[in-house]
């Protein structure tokens, strides 16, 4: 019996496989823009010359005042929202080409997936009908509030941050060991030109891993001190890694890896495993 592999069971196999291969393009190249952004960001923050957060919120906020800003972040939000729409189909119905249907491990990580990037998709929505985005960092930290102020929140949040310590070292890990070639075929570039992708894959990876474990340490720090400002996300993060010694160049090394994430979703976009 043939396997099936895709949602649509009554369409073309082969037509199926190329629009959710289209959808995933779309989606992983408006994700790239953002981090490239967010990039942009943390080094005029290195240099004092922004005051905006160097998070997503900041990203879109820093679109929505450029020249066709709207028109730009209404297409960042379809790209995110058929990104959000994929990763829900995977977790249902598996990767196109790979039949059968997802493992455990991996419907849970493409279900956490969808949920990121559902409410990045909510957040440049909102960024388009109001021509800023919202404060993320402020938003975090009134979250962290609301949860220290509840019975047990002192160990939610703590769990909370060690969790996305756990995260950011598994990112580190998942870039160092290279698991993201699985997910793209590589074997259609150069030799030169793969080494160069793989290069950037783990130095964008490393960089996000780092930037989630200083958000996971301030928000353990948050539930032990007892002060939701510590708890402000990536923009707090980079802001901390900005007042240490050589804070200037260690921003621009995080922010150098934070771009070459946003260009290795961009060969995503174009290599994406079919």
């Amino acid at each position: 019996m043939t396997a099936i592999r895709w949602p649509w069971r009554h369409a073309p196999t082969h037509h199926r496989q190329v629009l959710m291969r289209r959808v995933g393009r779309a989606g992983y190249a408006a994700y790239g823009a953002i981090h490239l952004l967010v990039a942009w960001l943390a080094v005029q923050i290195a240099f004092g010359g922004s005051d905006r957060s160097a998070d997503a919120g900041g990203a879109l906020a820093t679109l929505a005042g450029a020249a066709f800003g709207r028109v730009l972040l209404a297409i960042l939000t379809v790209g995110l929202l058929l990104l959000t729409l994929w990763r829900l189909a995977e977790a249902v119905w598996g990767e196109p080409g790979h039949g059968g249907h997802p493992g455990t491990k991996r419907r849970l990580t493409s279900i956490a997936q969808a949920i990121c990037f559902a409410a990045l998709t909510a957040t440049t929505a909102r960024t388009v009908l109001s021509d800023r985005a919202p404060s993320s960092g402020h938003s975090e930290q009134r979250a962290t509030s609301t949860a220290l102020s509840l019975p047990g929140g002192r160990f939610l949040v703590g769990a909370i941050g060690v969790g996305v310590v756990a995260l950011g070292i598994g990112m580190l890990c998942y870039g160092l060991l290279r698991r993201f070639e699985r997910a793209m075929q590589l074997d259609r570039l150069g030799h030169r030109a793969r080494r160069a992708v793989l290069a950037v894959g783990a130095i964008g990876h490393v960089a996000k891993g780092v930037a989630y474990g200083i958000v996971g340490v301030l928000l353990t720090i948050s539930a032990v001190t007892y002060q939701p400002h510590h708890s402000r996300g990536l923009d707090q993060a980079l802001r901390v890694l900005a007042g240490q010694p050589h804070g200037r160049v260690l921003l621009c090394l995080v922010a150098f890896g934070i771009g070459c994430f946003g260009v290795l979703c961009f060969v995503r976009a174009r290599y994406q495993r079919r």
